[in-house]
């Protein structure tokens, strides 16, 4: 009987290890793709921001912003 226990407890500990080391896994994806998912959604802004500082930098806005 004493053997029987210890084959569940033995599953018992093996099914928890593996449902942590799933739900870690699964939480390291979620941050991964949430940083990426931040990195990308940034570029566009700053390429925007660098184009609109560009174009005011040309000759005729410079005549214009000190005159």
């Amino acid at each position: 009987m004493i053997h029987i226990i210890i084959w569940v407890v033995m599953f018992l500990v093996w099914y928890l290890y593996r449902t942590y080391k799933a739900s870690v896994e699964e939480n390291e994806e979620v941050y991964q793709a949430s940083e990426s998912t931040t990195v990308n959604d940034n570029i566009p802004e700053e390429n925007v921001n660098v184009e609109k500082c560009l174009d005011e930098r040309t000759t005729t806005g410079l005549v214009h912003k000190s005159g």
